[in-house]
């Protein structure tokens, strides 16, 4: 199945296309040029309303509409690129042995390179290869070929959501922490940022990461990378970790930002599946100062639990020094799809979490006669 009429492509980006020999990574940048210079509506439909020259040059059009331009490049490059139909996940799953064509609503790309099938998205407008756009991760598609085995697995078992988060903070009066902030998100939880800093700024990440908590005063927020295929999504910023007084005793709570908040919202009364469409990773390094009038009085245990036969297992490691204490911290989420029964165990063990992450370290002061 071949598309047309021809597109219109600069001579230059044609030289340059032309100029790459390694297969892949010509693919790669014909996949770029296509979902960072065609705009997503935000419509899902199997039907393309407008001609592929016409959403390619007014650069915006439904998700069919840009990925048959995308298939269209690749066919003319001399790629086997063909059409897949999908159903989202909010259209819910395929039944596939009693299909019809209603049941679909999107189309994507599916690109045959010797035995490797390559899915790509040109919706996903900042999702590097080989991550997808999550909401058709964990689906079936339909290739639209003659061939035998035409119905095709969407999953990603490379990537992960990954964020790793240090904390660097020293006590300031007896009040709070000044604490320093890097988070570096890989792989699926960068075009989620990405997306939040282009639609809303900095103002959105900053929304994003405070979570309605005025308390810790977030400033200086800056970020990197954030169109650097290579690299994570670089966000620092500084915030005010407040001290719980008690007397004498000081209490810090070490660990945030270390867990999305939405995790936490999983009930043990759900009623059915979940589909993460992804595996995930939350790191965390805390280090905090303390002045020599403190002592720490109190430090949480040790821990290493684990769910799900191993496939969900979270760990922190507290390490004490005279002037400071650290944290290593660890919570691994190794499947992407969750049954009923496996999603309340999931709820229960991160009731646990939530628990063991909200429990302090207790500093003493001691008064100097």
């Amino acid at each position: 199945m071949r598309l047309v009429p021809a597109l219109d492509i600069k001579s230059e980006y044609d030289r340059r296309i032309k100029s790459i020999s390694d297969p892949k990574e010509k693919l790669l940048r014909i996949y770029d040029l296509v979902r960072r210079h065609i705009n997503w509506e935000g419509v899902d439909s199997l039907a393309a309303s407008h001609t592929l020259t016409k959403v390619w040059n007014d650069k915006k059009g439904n998700s069919t509409e840009i990925n048959l331009v995308l298939i269209k490049l690749l066919q003319t490059y001399g790629y086997n690129a063909l059409p897949l139909i999908v159903s989202t996940q909010n259209n819910g799953p395929i039944d596939t042995n009693e299909v019809a064509l209603s049941d679909f609503n999107r189309t994507v790309t599916h690109v045959r390179m010797g035995s490797k099938n390559i899915v790509l998205d040109a919706t996903g407008r900042f999702y590097d290869y080989p991550t997808l756009p999550p909401s058709i991760l964990n689906t079936r598609g339909l290739l639209i070929s003659m061939d035998k085995d035409r119905w095709i697995q969407l999953r990603d078992t490379a990537s992960l959501y990954k964020n790793s988060v240090t904390l660097l903070g020293h006590m300031s009066g007896d009040t709070c922490f000044m604490t320093n902030v890097y988070v570096n998100s890989f792989g699926y939880a960068k075009p989620e940022h990405v997306g939040i800093l282009e639609n809303d700024s900095l103002k959105g990440l900053r929304k994003y990461f405070e979570r309605g908590n005025k308390k810790i005063q977030l400033k200086h927020f800056i970020a990197a990378n954030e169109y650097v295929d290579t690299l994570p999504l670089a966000q620092e910023f500084d915030i005010r970790v407040p001290v719980i007084k008690n007397d004498n005793l000081a209490g810090i709570v070490a660990t945030w930002f270390s867990i999305p908040d939405t995790l936490f919202t999983i009930t043990d009364d759900r009623k059915c599946d979940i589909n993460f469409g992804y595996r995930q990773e939350y790191d965390l390094i805390s280090e905090f100062t303390f002045p020599a009038n403190y002592e720490i009085y109190l430090l949480p245990n040790n821990v290493q639990i684990s769910a799900l036969n191993g496939y969900v297992h979270f760990e922190r490691e507290f390490h004490p020094g005279n002037t400071n204490f650290s944290l290593k911290q660890t919570l691994i989420i190794d499947k992407s799809y969750l049954s009923i029964t496996e999603a309340v165990e999931l709820a229960k063990f991160l009731k646990k979490i939530a628990n063991l992450n909200a429990q302090q370290v207790i500093l003493k002061k001691n008064f100097i006669k």
